[in-house]
């Protein structure tokens, strides 16, 4: 029994301490540039989008000291590539999202990143975050995820403009 209580107590103690947090909301989806599922539904596709930026946002607030709380309200997203309609020669294939350098991936947000003691350190009205070039860096092994590329664009964008505004 003993052995069991100090097993969890060394978990707890190696457990990451509380750190900041990230409060997304999402404004009228339906007006969203480019959200069009590939394969799947519509509100699948919006449901899977809209967990894979929370985590992202999520997990590079983590980064923050305890305290700090990044929120953001979403007002456009635009993903990476195009979907393409199934083609009149075979009319049974799906939907398939085709990437190209064409249709780069981007974010609208307006946000505020808040201290502990609740002092607004950082904001911004309709920011556009964007990636470019997002074919042209070099992927990772987990490059098959949904959402990657968005994924990458906001933890990039976060280290770059949030992260420094920390005290």
């Amino acid at each position: 029994m003993t052995a069991r209580y100090l097993f969890l107590l060394g978990l707890l103690a190696a457990a990451p301490c509380s750190a900041g947090e990230a409060v997304l909301q999402w404004n009228d989806p339906s007006r969203y540039t480019d959200i069009a599922p590939g394969p799947g539904t519509a509100k699948a596709t919006l449901a899977s989008m809209q967990r894979a930026f929370t985590g992202a946002f999520q997990q590079s607030a983590a980064a923050l000291p305890e305290g700090y709380t990044f929120s953001a309200v979403i007002s456009n997203v635009d993903l990476a590539g195009q979907v393409n309609p199934p083609q009149v020669m075979n009319p049974n294939l799906m939907n398939t999202r085709v990437l190209t350098q064409n249709y780069f991936p981007s974010i609208i947000l307006s946000y505020e990143l808040t201290g502990p003691d609740g002092e607004v350190l950082a904001s911004g009205n309709d920011v556009l975050i964007t990636d470019m070039d997002y074919l042209s860096r070099s992927t990772s092994v987990n490059a098959s995820t949904p959402f990657y590329y968005e994924d990458r664009m906001i933890r990039n964008w976060f280290a770059r403009a949030i992260m420094p505004q920390v005290k």
